[in-house]
């Protein structure tokens, strides 16, 4: 038995095309007031380019706005010249218990404290070695001709104290007559004139207390 013929299937119309649907514009949309614009299809790389610029403009901008700096000049101030006595130098010595004080080998202050007993003119136990110091630095010094000045403090009266001095004075100069006898020697007493301290302290008083050498040639 032979089978039904099987019916074609009905053709479906053909679609047309649509139309292709017209495309809107896109508004530029415009940059801000201020700012540059980007192209839409400007590359990454110019995109980056332009930002940095954008961000370096403010910087050159403020630094061409910007003041130049005033250029900065020290005050001067006249200066007078200075003129005035250039005063010797003095460079001092003495020995360990200050008995015997050298200023530039040619001058010598001796403590009367150490020669001599209080109210005394003879040299005491310790003026040997004291008096022997004074004799090795004038021979050192080549002195031919040498002053021996004596002085006390304000204490007492004086007529008194002048002549304590000029006699101690010459009990010095007696024994660098005795170990020099080629150097002449002179020999006062000021007792208390030229005071080198405060007389009012005790302190001050023995420091006046002395006998002093000079070297003269």
């Amino acid at each position: 038995m032979t089978a039904p013929p099987v019916p074609a299937p009905a053709r479906m119309p053909a679609l047309e095309p649509m139309p292709a649907a017209a495309r809107a514009p896109v508004p530029e949309v415009g940059p801000p007031r201020g700012r540059a614009r980007i192209p839409r299809r400007a590359s990454l790389g110019a995109a980056l380019g332009l930002i940095a610029g954008l961000a370096a403009h403010p910087m050159r901008s403020a630094a061409a706005s910007a003041p130049e700096p005033i250029p900065f000049t020290p005050d001067v101030f006249p200066v007078d010249d200075l003129v005035g006595e250039v005063q010797d130098l003095v460079f001092t010595e003495a020995n360990l218990d200050g008995s015997l004080v050298g200023e530039d080998g040619r001058r010598f202050r001796l403590a009367a404290d150490v020669l001599f007993a209080f109210d005394s003119a003879d040299l005491g136990p310790r003026a040997d070695a004291i008096l022997g110091d004074l004799i090795d630095r004038l021979r050192a010094a080549h002195a031919t001709r040498v002053r021996v000045d004596g002085y006390t403090d304000s204490v007492g009266e004086s007529a008194y104290n002048i002549a304590l001095s000029h006699r101690r004075a010459d009990a010095v100069a007696a024994r660098i007559r005795s170990a020099l006898p080629g150097i002449a020697v002179t020999a006062a007493g000021h007792g208390e004139d030229d005071p080198i301290a405060d007389n009012a302290t005790s302190v001050g008083q023995a420091l006046n207390r002395r006998v002093s050498v000079t070297v003269l040639g």
